[in-house]
């Protein structure tokens, strides 16, 4: 994917822009796609958090929103509800906090309870209508609460609910049947993955489940067995189940290999393949996806390039060695248009306008380079016009550490969905 000069337009005019111009290198059109978008029958929530509000991730991460801004304390993650709240999670505890920095709910985990295991939260997902949680400590346990953290309910995934011959009943096998990934809640119905978790290389069952029900009514299915699933990515608005899948190499997420991927779209009914959308003409490994969403018929897909390119100056053995930090988005109607207005900037769309993050030079390879988060209200098109307001500032504000040419600032936690409504 060739780099345009970034133009800061947080507008979505350039969905016409033709893909030819895009110059992308090492073409390969088996990952072009041609399937017409799914018509999910998952409903969508079309709440949209008002702007602009955004948590800085740092040791003492920050909540800023239209009410104000208040000091959260350090956070293993966190995600924003569809009403504008904001779910830190901690080691041990989880919080809700509302707008204002009140926190409205907290839930702490007792270490003296066997039942809870670790005290941590290893992996989470928060969905229009669930905020669902895995711990590595429990691996067959998925944990289940409403977004206000009420509700508080338990999934035991039954063991030979999963067939595998790869483990071995009573004998020394250092091979696990564990899930991992984001657990994905979905319109009342759960999705994980699972994988067989041994040093043995050639013990490499994994899929995905679909889980209904609780208690006796529990039925948890298999689907995509042994497909190359990378990552399950649900929309924004819980309207759809999109799944990142490996084109080549081993047939599991392998560490850090470096291979093609591609996209499809799963039926929620059966959780088979409903759609494949491939991936841009011209797209290459070393573009990796940074978010993706889907909204109404319009997939988007946000790009993300971190490469150091090194020089050499052969008269005189100079070299000028600089990381190289790209975002590109991209749209899938039925076929794929490169957005270039939105070059080296990641948008996020809220009630009332749009957060543009824009990568600055001399990012480095950290995943919180030096950026600029500015807030666009509706009717301003670029960060450079009238009425935009910068919220941070990566070349100047104090959280940013900095060595030599490079810069690493906290991360923005920010809501919102990849493309404006309506």
């Amino acid at each position: 994917m060739k780099r345009s000069r970034p133009l800061l337009a947080a507008t979505v005019v350039a969905l016409a822009t033709s893909l030819a111009a895009s110059g992308c290198s090492q073409v390969v059109d088996l990952f072009t796609g041609d399937d017409p978008v799914f018509d999910s029958a998952l409903p969508a929530d079309e709440r949209e958090v008002p702007g602009p509000a955004y948590v800085l991730d740092a040791d003492r991460a920050r909540l800023a929103t239209p009410s104000g801004s208040v000091t959260l304390g350090a956070l293993s993650a966190g995600a924003w509800t569809r009403d504008g709240h904001f779910l830190a999670v901690g080691a041990d505890d989880l919080r809700l906090v509302a707008p204002t920095g009140r926190v409205v709910r907290t839930v702490e985990r007792d270490p003296a309870d066997p039942e809870l295991g670790d005290l941590r939260w290893d992996s989470f997902s928060l969905t229009p209508n669930a905020a669902s949680f895995l711990s590595y400590a429990a691996p067959l346990r998925i944990e289940l609460y409403a977004p206000d953290l009420t509700g508080h309910r338990v999934i035991d995934v039954p063991a030979d609910a999963i067939a595998t011959d790869q483990l071995d009943p009573g004998s020394v096998s250092d091979a696990e049947l564990h899930l991992h990934g984001d657990p994905i809640t979905l319109d009342g119905v759960t999705w994980v993955e699972w994988s067989i978790n041994s040093e043995d290389d050639t013990k490499t069952d994994h899929g995905v489940l679909r889980i209904t029900g609780e208690g006796e009514d529990l039925e948890v299915t298999e689907v995509l067995r042994n497909e190359p699933v990378v990552r399950l990515l649900p929309a924004h608005d819980g309207s759809a189940l999109l799944v990142l899948r490996q084109r080549n190499g081993s047939n599991e997420d392998c560490g850090g290999c470096v291979v093609e991927q591609d996209l499809v779209e799963l039926d929620p009914a059966t959780g088979e393949v409903a759609a494949e959308y491939g991936m841009p003409p011209g797209y290459d490994r070393h573009w990796r996806v940074d978010a993706v969403d889907k909204v109404g018929d319009t997939v988007a897909v946000r790009f993300e390039r971190r490469i150091r390119e090194v020089e050499e100056d052969l008269a005189d053995d100079d070299v000028e060695d600089q990381d190289v930090h790209e975002l590109q988005l991209w749209t899938y109607d039925g076929e794929w248009t490169h957005v270039q207005a939105q070059d080296g900037t990641a948008v996020r769309w809220l009630e009332g306008g749009a957060l543009v993050r824009t990568v600055l030079p001399g990012a480095g390879r950290s995943e919180a380079g030096a950026y600029r988060l500015h807030w666009l209200p509706d009717g301003v098109e670029t960060v450079d016009d009238a009425g935009a307001e910068l919220l941070f500032d990566g070349r100047s504000d104090r959280r940013c550490e900095r060595f030599e040419e490079r810069s690493w600032c906290p991360a923005a936690i920010t809501p919102g969905t990849l493309l404006p409504r309506g």
